[in-house]
């Protein structure tokens, strides 16, 4: 399976690296070009991920890392994992999902499915998030599935 995850920090990584060991094409996607780059060269950002692990994935070709959308047109499942920073008064801040989902439209594969693994309010995958992606034109399916990292711990 053919899998792009948006977001490689301390979610998206992870989730990319453990794609690669079950055995599927993973697009890493970020916009950071300098983790990008870090990545790129065999270098972990991320303390419980080893730069063993990130070389492996990439020689094994299953893994790639850049900053293009291009790659979801080619992708079954695509998974969110942005930030979502408060604002300065202390409400989410979306426009990092808002982004990534806005350029995920449009590149769409028709029946793929976009799973959204940012932390956000109840109805914001059913919200902002599906009409968003409504504007591609083309079916796909839609899933949340809730970060379980806590960043300060």
């Amino acid at each position: 399976m053919n899998v792009s995850v948006v977001g490689q920090g301390y979610v998206g990584l992870p989730l990319a690296l453990a794609m690669v060991r079950a055995g599927h094409t993973v697009n890493g996607i970020d916009l950071d070009q300098k983790l990008i780059e870090k990545i790129n060269l065999g270098v972990s950002p991320i303390g419980d991920i080893s730069n063993e692990e990130i070389s492996q994935a990439l020689q094994s070709k299953k893994y790639s890392i850049g900053s293009s959308f291009d790659v979801v047109a080619s992708s079954e499942v695509v998974i969110i994992c942005v930030p979502t920073p408060l604002d300065n008064s202390r409400k989410p801040d979306f426009s990092f999902v808002l982004a990534a989902t806005n350029s995920i439209a449009e590149n769409l594969r028709a029946g793929s499915l976009i799973i959204n693994e940012s932390t956000v309010s109840p109805g914001t995958t059913r919200g902002i998030i599906k009409e968003t992606l409504d504007k591609a034109g083309v079916p796909y399916d839609l899933a949340y599935s809730p970060e379980r990292i806590d960043p300060a711990n």
